[in-house]
Order: C-alpha cells, then sequence, then structure tokens
C-alpha cells in the first residue's frame, strides 16, 4: 500500500470518492460538470468568493492537495479528478488557501489539456489572488 491508497481510504472515509478506474469518460463528466458550475461566474471574482467555513471541508481539502502533489507524476488520471474536485468544492463551500493549489492546477488543465492558455492564466492570477487573501506564506 502506497501513501496514494493511503489518502484515497482516508478521503473514502470522510465520505469522498475517487474511481479506482478512471476513464476518458469519467474525465468529460467531471470536466463538463466543473465548467458548468462555473457558468456565469466571473473567473477573477473566485478570489473574492466567500470562505470556506467548514473546518472538515478545509481538512479534506488540505488532504486532496497532498494527493495532488504526489499524483501529478504518479497518476495524471487521478490529479485531473482530485484537481476538478477541489476546484468544485471551492465554488460549492467557499475558498481557502487549498483553493489556490485547485484553481493553479485547474489552469494548468486548461494550458495543457484543453489549449485554453487565456483561461489558463486567468486560474493562475486567481490562485496567486487566493494567497494573497489567505496569507498563505506556507504555500507560496
Amino acid at each position: 500500500v502506497n501513501a496514494v491508497d493511503e489518502g484515497l481510504e482516508a478521503l473514502s472515509r470522510l465520505g469522498v470518492n475517487f474511481p479506482k478506474k478512471i476513464s476518458k469518460l469519467v474525465h468529460a463528466r467531471e470536466i463538463i460538470k466543473t465548467k458548468y458550475m462555473m457558468k456565469g461566474l466571473c473567473i477573477m471574482s473566485l478570489s473574492d468568493h466567500p470562505t470556506m467555513e467548514d473546518e472538515n471541508r478545509r481538512i479534506v481539502m488540505n488532504m486532496m492537495e497532498m494527493l495532488l502533489v504526489m499524483t501529478y507524476v504518479s497518476n495524471q488520471a487521478l490529479f485531473v479528478l482530485i484537481t476538478l474536485k477541489m476546484a468544485q468544492w471551492s465554488i460549492c463551500y467557499g475558498v481557502s488557501k487549498h483553493s489556490s493549489m485547485a484553481f493553479a492546477c485547474y489552469g494548468v488543465l486548461l494550458c495543457n489539456g484543453m489549449g485554453d492558455a487565456a483561461g489558463g492564466t486567468k486560474f493562475g492570477k486567481v490562485a496567486m489572488s487566493i494567497l494573497e487573501r489567505f496569507s498563505a506564506k506556507d504555500m507560496e
């Protein structure tokens, strides 16, 4: 058992599940869901989105962020799903310092996977604004 499996098991116990087998259909569904959730939102205003108040959700966001770092190279299919889940949570439940990583990684997905460099750049700026908002020096 590796650290990613342990992290996924811990998240599962907290009610956050990711599929064992990740297909292109799963990716497409989650990308569409995320884009739908962002429909009508001004991207740059996400840095001013309400704060995530629920401590348990902030803990889960922290755990997902740790998994993002581990999966970037080792399991890119899972990396994409974690990025999308964190972005969705940030929209639904408010932003935390961990949202900066979600939006930065979402920006990377837009640039590299979807050919949207302008959108990716906007999300990078949102990520930096969130870091500043939460004075998250530990994450710079």
